[in-house]
């Protein structure tokens, strides 16, 4: 095994990482959406919970379908980014782009607990820099 293929079994592992832990983030977020009501801040009635009125109006609000997309589109375009990256490693750089854009565009949606959000990019970054 030479030192380019180890270079990218870690940029898969990383990446394939990466990829499951925005999907896993964003299936967490969208079960809480639908099993959780939280209300949110109306005229007539004022209530108290963790989050302030911004992050309940964006996260439980109007918003919170759009980020919820976002994470989910991410997750599973890093993931097959990540097995596109291992059996077309000659693309290495296209592939590694398209998984660093992702990643990060992930961070609308939480970034997969954030750890998913650094493993895509440290995965995207191996796979791009040739060594």
């Amino acid at each position: 095994m030479n030192k380019n293929d180890k270079k990218m079994n870690l940029a898969f592992a990383f990446s394939l990482t990466s990829g499951l832990l925005i999907l896993s983030n964003s299936i967490i977020f969208f079960l809480m959406r639908i099993f959780f009501v939280i209300p949110t801040y109306h005229e007539e009635t004022y209530h108290w919970h963790m989050m302030s009125e911004m992050m309940s109006y964006f996260w439980f609000g109007g918003w919170g379908w759009l980020f919820l997309a976002i994470g989910i589109v991410s997750g599973m375009v890093v993931l097959i980014s990540s097995f596109m990256l291992r059996s077309k490693q000659e693309e290495s750089l296209i592939w590694g782009i398209i998984i660093i854009t992702f990643s990060t565009l992930s961070i609308f949606s939480m970034g997969g607990f954030l750890f998913g959000l650094i493993f895509g990019i440290l995965g995207g970054m191996l796979a791009v820099v040739e060594i």
